[in-house]
């Protein structure tokens, strides 16, 4: 009797031993797939173009579309539950202290014969606020979804009129993106208003602040994890 006493309650502990540690192994498992993997840094081909709110405008809407850009996106989702929901999605609160925007336009107007056009660049610098929700259907891979505003200074430089604007614009970023373990891939869409300011004095081309331009465009970026 004693030996049978002795022998299930080292089956009992030998079964708390491995649940134990399964239960240990899957907090590990969890903290690789979703702690470890927190950060992020983006770097992303740019397709946007600007298109002013004044109605006589069609020849710009049509002449500054970029024909070159690169971003630069650094920061962190800070997910608001330990575990994850159904075992698999997490809410989280995305910050991005570092969010770079370079593009240049060619510009050509369709009035002059013969335009070789000039160029003109433009370029944002700000930090992205926002929320997310993450899917982790099976093992590394993860799927998310955000929608971020990103406070920005904007600047403006135009080569054929040797001439600087900027000011400051809220931009909108709406995207979402496909990671597995260190590298992810991902795609969105930015949109703001801006009312630029000559360096020297004055508002862009059009001399009001209510002339503001707008930019939309898209990001298609490659980022790694950490």
């Amino acid at each position: 009797m004693k030996r049978i006493l002795l022998l299930a309650l080292a089956i009992v502990m030998g079964a708390g031993f491995a649940f134990a540690q399964t239960g240990e192994m899957k907090e590990h498992s969890n903290n690789r797939i979703w702690g470890d993997r927190a950060g992020y840094l983006n770097v992303g081909f740019v397709t946007q173009r600007v298109i002013t709110d004044l109605s006589f405008s069609n020849i710009n809407d049509v002449a500054k579309k970029s024909d070159l850009g690169v971003s630069l996106t650094s920061g962190k989702t800070y997910y608001l539950h330990k575990k994850p929901i159904a075992n698999m999605v997490k809410i989280g609160m995305d910050w991005s202290w570092l969010d770079l925007n370079v593009v240049r336009y060619r510009t050509h107007y369709g009035f002059i014969p013969n335009d070789d056009g000039y160029e003109e660049y433009q370029a944002e610098a700000g930090m992205q606020f926002g929320t997310s929700v993450t899917v982790n259907p099976t093992h590394h891979l993860k799927v998310s979804a955000y929608f971020r505003v990103t406070p920005s200074y904007s600047a403006r430089y135009d080569i054929g009129r040797e001439h600087g604007y900027g000011n400051y614009v809220t931009m909108y970023n709406v995207g979402g993106a496909v990671a597995w373990k260190l590298l992810s891939l991902g795609v969105e869409y930015r949109d703001g208003k801006c009312a630029y300011k000559s360096f020297d004095g004055g508002y862009y081309e059009f001399g009001s602040k209510d002339d503001k331009l707008k930019t939309r465009g898209w990001r298609f970026y490659i980022g790694f994890r950490f």
